[in-house]
């Protein structure tokens, strides 16, 4: 395999899994001790800008591990690993339809109803959480894939 598409994408996984774990162990954590209105207020300005900084990473890695895993494929070694990472990165794109981009688009426009503000807090972080689980998971596989020796 060659190792500039591999490291390109525990570059992008670890990029991606460090800014996730950036939003849910400190940013995440400081929605709840707002007013529900500040939060909306802070989160119409700076959600935008925590998603497109995060979302060419996300997308790059899904490719790069998408490019190795078929790469792996063809020589028929560390197919687990790029599989497993592509798996991850996968599911992180998925969320985005399934859960992020309407509850994001609620806090964005204020169309949530103020009284379920805490609640959505808190659905929010779960599902951010997720991400960060696989986006992590995948950080690592893809670390195995792009390490482990070709023989093995």
């Amino acid at each position: 395999m060659a190792r500039a598409p591999e490291i390109a994408s525990v570059v992008l996984t670890s990029v991606f899994a460090g800014g996730s774990l950036l939003v849910s162990t400190a940013v995440a954590p400081g929605f709840s001790s707002m007013r529900p209105g500040e939060f909306l207020d802070w989160f119409a300005v700076h959600g935008p800008e925590m998603g497109m900084t995060l979302f060419p990473f996300n997308v790059g890695g899904t490719v790069m591990c998408g490019y190795n895993l078929l790469i792996a494929i063809k020589e028929k070694q560390r197919r687990l690993p790029w599989g497993l990472a592509t798996v991850c990165m996968v599911g992180t794109l998925v969320m985005l339809p399934l859960y992020f981009a309407r509850a994001n688009a609620a806090f964005i426009g204020k169309k949530i109803d103020i009284q379920e503000v805490p609640a959505g807090i808190t659905s929010w972080s779960s599902w951010q959480w997720g991400r960060t689980g696989l986006s992590l998971m995948a950080a690592i596989s893809a670390g195995w894939g792009a390490f482990r020796r070709p023989s093995e």
